[in-house]
Parts: C-alpha cells; sequence; structure tokens
C-alpha cells in the first residue's frame, strides 16, 4: 500500500536548490496531499472507504474540520488550510504577477516559489506528526 509519507519524502527531494519553477510547485503539492491523505486516511480509512456507501469522498476541507474536531488529538486547522491554499495557487495559478501569487509571496515574506516550497515543508513537517495520532470518531 502507498505510504503518503513518500509524497513529502518527494518534496523535500523537489525542494532542494537548483530545481526549476515547476519543482517547486510541485513541492508545495506534494507536501500538502502527504499530510491531506494521511489525515484523511486516519479519520476515513485508508482510500476513505468509511465515508459512507456511494458517497463522494471527503472534500479537502471537510478532512480538515473533521482533523481540527477529532476528540483524539484535534489540529489547529490554520496550517491545514494554509497549505492546502499554498497548494492551490501552486498548482493553478501560471502568472507570476497575479494579484494572489504576489499575495502569497508577500504574506510569507518570501521572493519565489523555492523559498515558498521550504515554508510548506515546515508546515507539513509541524503536521505530519500530529496528523498520524488523529484517530475516526466511534
Amino acid at each position: 500500500m502507498f505510504d503518503p509519507d513518500l509524497f513529502f519524502t518527494q518534496a523535500e527531494r523537489l525542494a532542494q536548490p537548483g530545481g526549476g519553477e515547476e519543482d517547486y510547485r510541485s513541492a508545495v503539492s506534494r507536501a500538502y496531499y502527504a499530510c491531506h491523505l494521511t489525515a484523511r486516511d486516519r479519520l476515513f480509512g485508508v482510500d476513505a472507504v468509511n465515508w459512507g456507501a456511494g458517497s463522494q469522498r471527503p472534500s479537502h476541507y471537510a478532512v480538515i474540520a473533521a482533523s481540527v474536531a477529532s476528540s483524539a488529538g484535534g489540529i489547529d486547522g490554520r496550517p491545514f488550510i494554509r497549505l492546502k491554499l499554498m497548494r492551490e495557487k501552486a498548482d493553478y495559478l501560471r502568472d507570476p504577477d497575479h494579484s494572489e501569487v504576489r499575495q502569497l509571496f508577500t504574506s510569507y515574506n518570501v521572493r519565489d516559489w523555492s523559498e515558498l516550497a521550504n515554508e510548506a515543508l515546515a508546515i507539513a513537517r509541524n503536521l505530519l506528526p500530529v496528523l498520524r495520532q488523529l484517530q475516526a470518531e466511534p
């Protein structure tokens, strides 16, 4: 079975100096997905099999909300949401002068995707140990 921690390991490799913008953007995305899949699988079963018959898998925000609400180690959802928003910008916004990209860089006091990738890694590095402790509600 695929281990979501491998996405984090891949994110670390992609964020190494000397990469291209595509590497750094992908590092942001992989760091987020390591966290998302870890939380989703802990709370809803691997591949969200416990979400409900015939239902779509829980949305990203549903996973974050369940992570916050979990009685067995609920988390501060703000870093998780920040990481999700970083991932969305990295995956969807191509124009480096887009106002949302400029705002993102300003809010993290970074100059480029390389520096943002390191911010994303730091968030994921702090989140993952807590997410691994989450438990599904009985």
